[in-house]
């Protein structure tokens, strides 16, 4: 499950694809990827 207000994302070429946030994410939000 992922957080709807969030993209897998192209971050590098030493770090490769990484979540990104789209939008504000609220304190106290449990994220799990």
């Amino acid at each position: 499950m992922i957080f709807p207000k969030t993209e897998l994302q192209y971050i590098s070429t030493e770090i490769g694809y990484g979540v990104v946030a789209k939008e504000f994410i609220p304190a106290g939000t449990i994220t799990w990827v």
